[in-house]
């Protein structure tokens, strides 16, 4: 019997029509898309909750919790378990859960963002960090354009402390951390 176009698309069709069923307890893998966050800055309604993975410097302290790149001045909240969080705002993750990986390099990264100098003399000496820690931070970019709001929204709209942010990362996974120590002779020329 020689196939008809007809019995060709009806193939065609029950195959298609089958995917699905085979697909089902298969979980959506969702590559990052590797950038920076400069690039990010640029366009972030177009990052908007989309998985990224980026290299930048981790900022950490009293109410402070940030991913920073130097090389062109941007800054976004990371909202997580090493923060303190004062967010007046109603902003919620856009997205289904990141489950955040707390494995070796996450424990890493935390051990030297919680190492602070202590002064001598037992003088206190608030978010003085010894490292400058630098990372591979995987996650959903987020973003709210203030701008784009009616003004008496935009103070509850935003992120981190006081909804200072208009943009954060929800951490998924941390990579290649490295921590260069910072001399600790400008703490003591501190008042």
């Amino acid at each position: 019997m020689i196939p008809t176009r007809a019995s060709s698309g009806l193939v065609i069709l029950l195959a298609l029509s089958l995917l699905p069923a085979m697909m089902v307890g298969q979980e959506k893998t969702y590559e990052p898309i590797k950038t920076t966050l400069c690039e990010i800055m640029k366009t972030p309604e177009w990052y908007n909750g989309k998985m990224v993975e980026m290299r930048v410097v981790v900022s950490h302290g009293f109410e402070v919790s940030l991913l920073r790149d130097e090389s062109c001045a941007s800054a976004i909240w990371l909202p997580g378990t090493l923060v303190t969080m004062t967010s007046f705002g109603r902003q919620r993750p856009t997205g289904p859960p990141i489950t955040l990986k707390k494995d070796s390099e996450y424990q890493k990264m935390a051990e030297f963002l919680g190492a602070n100098y202590t002064r001598t003399q037992n003088r206190p000496c608030m978010h003085c960090p010894l490292y400058v820690v630098t990372i591979n931070a995987t996650g959903r970019f987020e973003h709210v354009n203030k701008m784009k709001m009616k003004p008496e929204e935009r103070r509850f709209a935003g992120f981190g402390h006081l909804n200072a942010y208009e943009s954060q990362l929800v951490l998924q996974s941390v990579a290649d951390v490295i921590a260069k120590p910072i001399d600790t002779a400008v703490y003591e020329k501190m008042n």
